[in-house]
């Protein structure tokens, strides 16, 4: 496996290799062993195969809203909730929301990935 810049090369090692020597003729390079992280998700690889992990992105999310003790849900809604009324509640920082929802959205669609 060959990581470029954002970019994972997988192929036969000497095919890799190759491709390697190829880049090293047009780009200042430095091999830096295997990959353990690749856009957030976590990488372990295991010979002729390779294991995506989000783990530690959810972590990290918990943890930058303070949520590390949280409880897990079956489902994403509260099932038993009562209707609130908008005056009955504090306002949401617009910004704060953002800041979780767009990780959340993103986990949500890495988490329906399927690598053929």
């Amino acid at each position: 496996m060959l990581y470029v810049d954002d970019l994972v090369i997988t192929s036969a090692e000497r095919l890799i290799e190759h491709c390697k020597r190829d880049l090293a003729t047009e780009f200042e390079m430095k091999d830096i062993g295997l990959m353990h992280y690749f856009l957030g998700l976590e990488v372990w690889q295991e010979e002729g195969h390779f294991f995506l992990g989000q783990g530690k992105y959810i972590v990290d999310i918990l943890s930058r809203f303070h949520m590390e003790d949280c409880r897990p849900m079956s489902t994403l809604m509260i099932t038993n909730s009562k209707k609130l009324h908008a005056s009955d509640s504090e306002l949401v920082d617009p910004t704060l929301y953002k800041q979780l929802m767009v990780p959340l959205c993103i986990w949500s669609t890495l988490d329906q990935i399927s690598i053929l």
